[in-house]
Protein backbone atom coordinates (compact mmCIF):
# COMPACT_ATOMS: atom_id res chain seq x y z
CA UNK A 1 0.00 0.00 0.00
CA UNK A 2 3.10 2.29 -0.10
CA UNK A 3 6.92 2.37 -1.36
CA UNK A 4 8.49 0.99 1.62
CA UNK A 5 9.07 -2.57 -0.70
CA UNK A 6 10.11 -0.67 -3.11
CA UNK A 7 12.75 1.26 -1.09
CA UNK A 8 13.49 -2.19 0.05
CA UNK A 9 13.84 -4.35 -3.41
CA UNK A 10 16.29 -1.19 -4.72
CA UNK A 11 18.15 -1.88 -1.04
CA UNK A 12 18.25 -5.36 -2.10
CA UNK A 13 19.81 -4.16 -5.71
CA UNK A 14 22.86 -2.23 -3.47
CA UNK A 15 21.02 1.39 -4.11
CA UNK A 16 21.54 2.48 -0.60
CA UNK A 17 25.04 0.55 -0.01
CA UNK A 18 24.64 -0.39 3.52
CA UNK A 19 25.16 2.90 4.64
CA UNK A 20 22.24 4.78 6.75
CA UNK A 21 19.91 6.08 4.58
CA UNK A 22 17.03 8.41 4.55
CA UNK A 23 14.00 8.37 2.02
CA UNK A 24 11.01 10.14 1.60
CA UNK A 25 8.06 9.88 -1.39
CA UNK A 26 4.93 11.47 -1.84
CA UNK A 27 2.00 9.97 -4.40
CA UNK A 28 -0.89 8.21 -5.28
CA UNK A 29 -1.12 4.61 -3.64
CA UNK A 30 -3.49 1.67 -4.10
CA UNK A 31 -5.13 -0.86 -1.76
CA UNK A 32 -6.69 -4.00 -2.63
CA UNK A 33 -9.74 -4.04 -0.33
CA UNK A 34 -13.13 -3.06 -0.46
CA UNK A 35 -13.60 0.79 -0.88
CA UNK A 36 -15.36 2.57 2.43
CA UNK A 37 -15.32 6.12 4.07
CA UNK A 38 -11.95 7.18 4.43
CA UNK A 39 -10.11 4.60 3.01
CA UNK A 40 -10.75 4.07 -0.52
CA UNK A 41 -8.47 2.27 -3.43
CA UNK A 42 -6.49 4.94 -4.54
CA UNK A 43 -5.53 7.33 -2.11
CA UNK A 44 -2.27 9.99 -1.48
CA UNK A 45 0.36 9.26 1.06
CA UNK A 46 3.73 10.73 2.27
CA UNK A 47 6.16 8.35 4.16
CA UNK A 48 9.81 8.61 5.13
CA UNK A 49 11.90 5.93 5.66
CA UNK A 50 15.38 5.14 7.56
CA UNK A 51 16.88 2.07 5.85
CA UNK A 52 20.09 0.63 7.00
CA UNK A 53 19.81 1.69 10.78
CA UNK A 54 22.73 1.31 13.05
CA UNK A 55 21.88 3.15 16.20
CA UNK A 56 18.25 2.13 17.07
CA UNK A 57 17.82 4.57 19.75
CA UNK A 58 18.63 7.79 18.13
CA UNK A 59 17.01 6.94 14.92
CA UNK A 60 13.74 5.91 16.65
CA UNK A 61 14.02 9.08 18.39
CA UNK A 62 14.84 10.63 15.29
CA UNK A 63 11.41 9.15 13.28
CA UNK A 64 9.48 10.11 16.33
CA UNK A 65 10.63 13.04 16.94
CA UNK A 66 9.67 14.65 12.86
CA UNK A 67 6.46 12.85 12.94
CA UNK A 68 5.80 14.72 15.95
CA UNK A 69 6.83 18.36 14.14
CA UNK A 70 4.68 17.38 11.32
CA UNK A 71 1.94 17.49 13.36
CA UNK A 72 1.35 17.64 16.93
CA UNK A 73 3.34 20.65 17.37
CA UNK A 74 0.20 23.21 17.45
CA UNK A 75 -0.71 25.19 14.68
CA UNK A 76 3.02 25.99 13.54
CA UNK A 77 3.18 22.33 12.61
CA UNK A 78 2.82 21.87 9.10
CA UNK A 79 0.57 19.17 8.66
CA UNK A 80 -1.73 20.43 12.19
CA UNK A 81 -5.66 19.45 12.11
CA UNK A 82 -6.21 20.35 15.76
CA UNK A 83 -4.85 18.31 18.86
CA UNK A 84 -3.47 14.88 18.15
CA UNK A 85 -2.49 12.00 21.05
CA UNK A 86 0.96 10.34 19.81
CA UNK A 87 0.43 6.07 20.91
CA UNK A 88 3.25 4.12 21.37
CA UNK A 89 3.71 0.61 22.08
CA UNK A 90 6.34 -2.50 21.42
CA UNK A 91 5.79 -5.40 19.35
CA UNK A 92 8.87 -7.03 20.40
CA UNK A 93 10.34 -9.88 18.63
CA UNK A 94 8.71 -12.74 16.73
CA UNK A 95 8.88 -14.87 18.98
CA UNK A 96 7.51 -12.70 21.97
CA UNK A 97 4.25 -12.16 19.49
CA UNK A 98 3.98 -16.38 18.81
CA UNK A 99 3.86 -16.33 22.68
CA UNK A 100 1.57 -13.61 23.44
CA UNK A 101 -0.82 -15.11 20.23
CA UNK A 102 -1.09 -18.46 21.30
CA UNK A 103 -2.02 -16.43 24.50
CA UNK A 104 -4.61 -14.74 23.14
CA UNK A 105 -6.21 -18.01 21.76
CA UNK A 106 -6.16 -19.63 24.95
CA UNK A 107 -7.76 -17.00 26.21
CA UNK A 108 -10.90 -17.16 23.93
CA UNK A 109 -10.84 -20.77 24.03
CA UNK A 110 -11.43 -20.78 27.34
CA UNK A 111 -14.16 -18.40 27.19
CA UNK A 112 -16.59 -19.31 24.22
CA UNK A 113 -18.95 -16.93 24.89
CA UNK A 114 -16.80 -14.37 24.65
CA UNK A 115 -15.60 -15.49 21.11
CA UNK A 116 -19.09 -15.56 19.70
CA UNK A 117 -20.00 -12.17 20.85
CA UNK A 118 -16.87 -10.47 19.02
CA UNK A 119 -18.23 -8.88 15.51
CA UNK A 120 -17.40 -11.49 12.52
CA UNK A 121 -14.40 -8.91 11.83
CA UNK A 122 -13.26 -9.77 15.26
CA UNK A 123 -13.91 -13.60 14.85
CA UNK A 124 -11.87 -13.48 11.31
CA UNK A 125 -8.80 -11.86 12.91
CA UNK A 126 -8.54 -13.74 15.94
CA UNK A 127 -8.23 -17.39 13.60
CA UNK A 128 -6.51 -15.81 11.13
CA UNK A 129 -3.79 -13.30 12.94
CA UNK A 130 -4.54 -12.72 16.72
CA UNK A 131 -2.73 -9.67 16.85
CA UNK A 132 -4.88 -7.73 14.34
CA UNK A 133 -7.40 -8.23 16.65
CA UNK A 134 -6.51 -6.16 19.23
CA UNK A 135 -6.02 -3.05 16.41
CA UNK A 136 -10.14 -3.43 15.76
CA UNK A 137 -12.00 0.05 15.58
CA UNK A 138 -14.95 -1.54 16.47
CA UNK A 139 -16.02 -0.50 20.06
CA UNK A 140 -17.82 -3.73 21.27
CA UNK A 141 -15.05 -5.74 20.39
CA UNK A 142 -12.06 -3.60 22.02
CA UNK A 143 -14.46 -3.83 25.52
CA UNK A 144 -14.04 -7.52 25.05
CA UNK A 145 -10.63 -7.19 24.83
CA UNK A 146 -10.40 -5.27 28.70
CA UNK A 147 -9.26 -8.45 30.23
CA UNK A 148 -6.88 -10.26 27.57
CA UNK A 149 -3.36 -10.59 27.60
CA UNK A 150 -1.66 -7.86 27.22
CA UNK A 151 1.77 -8.28 24.73
CA UNK A 152 3.77 -5.82 26.93
CA UNK A 153 3.63 -9.04 29.14
CA UNK A 154 5.44 -11.06 27.12
CA UNK A 155 8.53 -8.60 25.92
CA UNK A 156 11.67 -10.57 26.79
CA UNK A 157 13.75 -8.78 28.69
CA UNK A 158 15.89 -7.02 25.61
CA UNK A 159 12.47 -5.99 24.06
CA UNK A 160 11.37 -4.08 27.48
CA UNK A 161 14.84 -2.33 28.14
CA UNK A 162 14.88 -0.89 24.28
CA UNK A 163 11.59 0.28 24.93
CA UNK A 164 11.61 1.63 28.27
CA UNK A 165 15.17 3.84 27.03
CA UNK A 166 13.10 5.19 24.06
CA UNK A 167 10.62 6.39 26.40
CA UNK A 168 12.94 8.01 28.65
CA UNK A 169 14.62 9.62 25.63
CA UNK A 170 11.29 10.67 24.74
CA UNK A 171 10.28 12.30 27.97
CA UNK A 172 13.53 14.08 28.21
CA UNK A 173 12.92 16.04 24.94
CA UNK A 174 9.45 16.80 25.87
CA UNK A 175 7.96 14.69 22.82
CA UNK A 176 4.08 14.13 24.19
CA UNK A 177 3.43 10.86 24.13
CA UNK A 178 0.74 7.99 25.19
CA UNK A 179 2.09 4.24 26.00
CA UNK A 180 -1.04 2.22 24.63
CA UNK A 181 -0.87 -1.39 24.94
CA UNK A 182 -3.30 -2.37 22.46
CA UNK A 183 -1.52 -1.02 20.20
CA UNK A 184 -0.40 -3.51 17.38
CA UNK A 185 0.98 -4.07 13.83
CA UNK A 186 -0.51 -7.15 11.94
CA UNK A 187 2.32 -8.08 9.89
CA UNK A 188 5.15 -9.90 10.59
CA UNK A 189 8.02 -8.04 9.46
CA UNK A 190 7.31 -4.91 12.05
CA UNK A 191 9.23 -5.54 15.58
CA UNK A 192 9.54 -3.36 18.76
CA UNK A 193 8.57 0.42 18.76
CA UNK A 194 5.90 1.25 16.89
CA UNK A 195 3.03 4.17 17.14
CA UNK A 196 0.20 6.29 15.86
CA UNK A 197 -0.99 10.10 15.53
CA UNK A 198 -4.91 10.03 15.94
CA UNK A 199 -6.74 12.76 16.29
CA UNK A 200 -8.37 13.51 19.17
CA UNK A 201 -11.69 14.95 17.90
CA UNK A 202 -12.73 12.86 15.57
CA UNK A 203 -14.50 9.29 15.40
CA UNK A 204 -12.58 6.74 16.61
CA UNK A 205 -12.69 4.62 13.64
CA UNK A 206 -11.32 7.26 11.35
CA UNK A 207 -9.33 8.97 13.77
CA UNK A 208 -5.32 7.90 12.35
CA UNK A 209 -3.27 10.39 10.67
CA UNK A 210 0.11 8.77 10.73
CA UNK A 211 1.20 4.78 11.36
CA UNK A 212 5.18 3.85 11.66
CA UNK A 213 7.43 1.88 13.33
CA UNK A 214 10.45 -0.46 13.15
CA UNK A 215 11.09 -3.22 10.25
CA UNK A 216 13.81 -5.06 10.77
CA UNK A 217 12.51 -8.35 9.19
CA UNK A 218 11.10 -6.77 6.20
CA UNK A 219 14.09 -6.99 4.10
CA UNK A 220 14.86 -11.05 4.52
CA UNK A 221 10.88 -11.43 3.18
CA UNK A 222 12.50 -10.04 -0.37
CA UNK A 223 15.96 -11.16 -0.50
CA UNK A 224 19.26 -12.22 0.52
CA UNK A 225 20.61 -8.89 2.13
CA UNK A 226 19.64 -8.25 6.10
CA UNK A 227 18.78 -4.76 6.55
CA UNK A 228 16.79 -2.94 9.68
CA UNK A 229 14.58 0.22 9.31
CA UNK A 230 12.12 2.25 10.51
CA UNK A 231 9.42 4.93 9.04
CA UNK A 232 6.39 6.18 9.28
CA UNK A 233 3.31 6.83 6.44
CA UNK A 234 0.87 10.29 6.25
CA UNK A 235 -2.55 9.65 4.85
CA UNK A 236 -2.88 12.73 3.10
CA UNK A 237 -6.55 12.09 2.07
CA UNK A 238 -7.14 11.68 5.77
CA UNK A 239 -5.70 14.79 6.89
CA UNK A 240 -7.64 16.51 4.31
CA UNK A 241 -10.82 14.99 5.37
CA UNK A 242 -10.60 15.70 9.19
CA UNK A 243 -8.57 18.88 9.42
CA UNK A 244 -9.34 21.33 7.20
CA UNK A 245 -12.42 22.26 8.80
CA UNK A 246 -10.55 22.70 11.73
CA UNK A 247 -7.91 24.88 9.76
CA UNK A 248 -10.95 27.35 8.94
CA UNK A 249 -11.36 26.30 5.37
CA UNK A 250 -14.97 26.69 4.86
CA UNK A 251 -15.19 23.78 2.70
CA UNK A 252 -15.10 20.29 4.58
CA UNK A 253 -13.47 17.75 1.91
CA UNK A 254 -14.92 14.69 3.19
CA UNK A 255 -17.73 15.91 0.89
CA UNK A 256 -17.17 16.78 -3.11
CA UNK A 257 -18.36 19.84 -4.61
CA UNK A 258 -20.16 19.62 -8.32
CA UNK A 259 -19.59 23.07 -9.96
CA UNK A 260 -22.47 23.71 -12.09
CA UNK A 261 -21.53 25.62 -15.17
CA UNK A 262 -23.98 27.06 -17.45
CA UNK A 263 -22.28 28.07 -20.41
CA UNK A 264 -23.52 28.44 -24.36
CA UNK A 265 -19.81 28.19 -26.26
CA UNK A 266 -16.38 27.51 -25.78
CA UNK A 267 -15.56 30.68 -25.19
CA UNK A 268 -17.97 31.32 -21.79
CA UNK A 269 -16.82 28.21 -20.88
CA UNK A 270 -13.11 28.32 -20.67
CA UNK A 271 -13.86 32.21 -18.77
CA UNK A 272 -16.12 30.41 -16.52
CA UNK A 273 -13.45 27.54 -15.85
CA UNK A 274 -11.47 29.89 -15.09
CA UNK A 275 -13.25 31.40 -12.49
CA UNK A 276 -14.42 28.02 -11.16
CA UNK A 277 -10.61 27.79 -10.33
CA UNK A 278 -10.70 30.72 -8.52
CA UNK A 279 -13.70 29.73 -6.41
CA UNK A 280 -11.54 26.73 -5.36
CA UNK A 281 -8.41 28.48 -4.31
CA UNK A 282 -11.38 31.28 -2.13
CA UNK A 283 -13.07 28.00 -0.38
CA UNK A 284 -9.87 26.01 -0.35
CA UNK A 285 -10.70 23.05 -2.18
CA UNK A 286 -8.27 21.31 -4.35
CA UNK A 287 -9.85 20.05 -8.07
CA UNK A 288 -9.04 16.18 -6.42
CA UNK A 289 -12.88 16.97 -4.80
CA UNK A 290 -14.52 19.22 -7.21
CA UNK A 291 -16.46 17.52 -10.01
CA UNK A 292 -17.67 20.14 -12.78
CA UNK A 293 -20.55 19.71 -15.26
CA UNK A 294 -20.29 22.35 -18.23
CA UNK A 295 -24.14 22.23 -19.40
CA UNK A 296 -25.62 24.33 -22.27
CA UNK A 297 -29.09 26.95 -20.91
CA UNK A 298 -31.37 24.74 -22.60
CA UNK A 299 -29.88 21.90 -20.10
CA UNK A 300 -29.26 24.37 -17.26
CA UNK A 301 -32.72 24.62 -14.95
CA UNK A 302 -33.36 20.82 -15.13
CA UNK A 303 -30.39 19.97 -13.72
CA UNK A 304 -29.71 22.21 -11.45
CA UNK A 305 -33.42 21.00 -10.14
CA UNK A 306 -31.86 17.55 -10.02
CA UNK A 307 -29.33 18.79 -7.67
CA UNK A 308 -31.46 20.25 -5.43
CA UNK A 309 -33.45 17.03 -5.00
CA UNK A 310 -30.32 14.88 -4.38
CA UNK A 311 -29.19 17.33 -1.80
CA UNK A 312 -25.84 17.40 -2.80
CA UNK A 313 -23.08 19.64 -2.47
CA UNK A 314 -22.73 22.18 -5.26
CA UNK A 315 -22.84 25.47 -6.45
CA UNK A 316 -23.81 27.48 -9.73
CA UNK A 317 -21.80 29.48 -12.17
CA UNK A 318 -23.60 31.40 -14.12
CA UNK A 319 -24.02 34.96 -15.84
CA UNK A 320 -25.30 36.64 -12.65
CA UNK A 321 -22.27 34.75 -10.68
CA UNK A 322 -20.07 36.20 -13.21
CA UNK A 323 -21.04 39.21 -12.74
CA UNK A 324 -21.46 39.90 -9.27
CA UNK A 325 -18.53 37.58 -8.61
CA UNK A 326 -20.53 36.32 -5.73
CA UNK A 327 -21.37 32.57 -5.30
CA UNK A 328 -23.19 30.39 -3.29
CA UNK A 329 -22.82 26.96 -1.69
CA UNK A 330 -25.46 24.95 -1.35
CA UNK A 331 -25.73 21.66 1.45
CA UNK A 332 -27.81 19.79 2.89
CA UNK A 333 -26.58 19.88 5.99
CA UNK A 334 -25.59 23.67 6.46
CA UNK A 335 -28.07 25.18 3.91
CA UNK A 336 -26.50 28.35 1.83
CA UNK A 337 -23.24 30.18 2.30
CA UNK A 338 -22.62 33.17 0.26
CA UNK A 339 -18.94 33.90 -0.35
CA UNK A 340 -17.97 37.07 -2.03
CA UNK A 341 -14.94 37.04 -3.73
CA UNK A 342 -14.10 40.49 -3.79
CA UNK A 343 -14.59 41.18 -0.47
CA UNK A 344 -12.12 37.72 0.17
CA UNK A 345 -14.43 36.72 2.96
CA UNK A 346 -17.94 35.04 3.93
CA UNK A 347 -20.74 37.68 3.84
CA UNK A 348 -23.83 35.33 4.51
CA UNK A 349 -24.84 32.00 6.07
CA UNK A 350 -28.27 30.67 5.71
CA UNK A 351 -28.95 27.47 7.82
CA UNK A 352 -32.36 26.46 5.82
CA UNK A 353 -32.75 23.27 4.25
CA UNK A 354 -31.74 23.06 0.17
CA UNK A 355 -35.27 22.20 -1.06
CA UNK A 356 -36.62 25.36 0.64
CA UNK A 357 -34.02 27.83 -1.03
CA UNK A 358 -32.75 26.67 -4.13
CA UNK A 359 -35.00 28.15 -6.80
Amino acid sequence: ANLLFALQRLDQLGASQSLPSRYYYLGPMFRRENPQRGRLRQFHQFGVELLHSRDRLSEDLEIFRLASALISKGPESLFFAGPVKMRVNSLGDSSNRQRFASAVLDFFSSRPGLTSSLSAEGRAKLKHNPLRLFDTKNPDDRRLLADAPRLRDFLSAKSRSRFEKLLEAFAFEGLPFVEDPLLVRGLDYYNDFCFEASLESADSGQSTLLAGGRFDGLASLLGPKKSSGVGFAFGLDRYLELGLSVRGWLVPPSHYITFLIEARDDESSAKRLSFAHKVMDRIGVSPSFVEILVIPPREFPAKKKEFAIKSSLHLVISDREMETEVVELVSAVEGRKKIDLKQNKEIKDHPAAIKENVD
